[in-house]
């Protein structure tokens, strides 16, 4: 699995080629430069799409959970949205103005490469049985209760990737100078995967339920007691997927010392990002959903 580790040499190889040859020169300036230096941490929400079981055999054909007998399950059809993990370097690229004599701040083109991990595709069914374990009657009253033997099962399956995704998209800013400031934009990303994994897990339970002491003390609802379980889980590898998303940039800067002070050239930056998400997976075909993105993150003028 792609981590930190692994993914930091290519964003500093990459940054590297984004800064090399800028030369301070005499005369007109050049049309572009690289300016800024963005780091980011992100959360990024997207629905964890629904998919009937059948859909998994595609994804995991040499499952042997997949192969139980599913009688008597209950679909979990209910899609979720989960937090995935996103990881952003970029460069912030300036405009020269028109008589090339200095640089914009605004627009800025931001130009880098992002990391994303997370679950896109999700199933799962349940079942309950109730077995009549014992039964207990009253000496005083004649009454009898039961105590029940009930064993749940489940099966859960899950899709997850792990993207490298080019990052691009053209900010507006308004007063970069000031102690704080707001950008908006627009951009998109769009990649390849570097590990997909599909997950089969089966998971079963045995409890008693005591009718006895939950009339006596709560009311008449029954009381469980956990005595046993049993896991069991698969994972199969994927085929390379492709991915690509469009966004909508909007945030805020804060400058967190003086103009200056040694932070003069530093900026804390929280942004959000509403857009469309979109995968194409071999096995399955293409997934559509609307994403969010809260990140928080750095920026230095370099």
């Amino acid at each position: 699995m792609i981590n930190l580790k692994t993914a930091l040499p290519v964003v500093l190889i990459f940054l590297n080629f984004m800064l090399h040859g800028q030369e301070v020169s005499e005369g007109p300036v050049k049309n572009v430069r690289v300016n800024d230096i963005y780091l980011q941490a992100s959360f990024y929400f997207v629905e964890n799409t629904y998919r009937t079981p059948d859909v998994f055999s595609a994804l995991a054909p040499g499952s042997t959970l997949l192969k139980s007998d599913f009688t008597g399950f209950s679909e979990t059809n209910e899609s979720i949205v989960l937090p995935h993990k996103m990881f952003s370097a970029l460069a912030g690229i300036d405009f020269a103005n028109k008589e090339k004599t200095d640089y914009r701040s605004s627009p800025q083109l931001r130009l880098g490469i992002s990391y994303f991990s997370g679950g896109l595709l999700s199933s799962g069914m349940n079942r309950r049985d109730y077995i009549v374990y014992d039964t207990i009657t009253s000496s005083r009253t004649g009454k009898s209760f039961t105590t029940d033997s009930v064993i749940y099962r489940s099966f859960s399956m899950r899709y997850k990737t792990d993207q490298l995704r080019l990052d691009a998209s053209l900010i507006f800013k308004t007063r970069p100078w000031a102690l704080f400031s707001l950008f908006a934009g627009f951009g998109f990303t769009s990649g390849f995967s570097v590990q997909n994994m599909t997950t089969i897990s089966y998971f079963e339970r045995g409890s008693l339920e005591d009718s006895w002491l939950y009339s006596r003390y709560f009311d008449g609802a029954p009381t469980f007691s956990s005595f046993d379980y049993y896991r069991e889980e698969e994972t199969f590898s994927n085929q390379p997927n492709i991915s690509f998303s469009a966004y909508f940039p909007m945030g805020i800067n804060l400058r967190p010392g003086s103009k200056e002070g040694i932070f003069k050239n530093v900026r804390i930056f929280y942004e959000f990002r509403p857009g469309l998400f979109l995968t194409s997976v071999p096995e399955t075909g293409t997934i559509k959903r609307r994403a969010l993105q809260h990140g928080i993150g750095l920026r230095t003028a370099i």
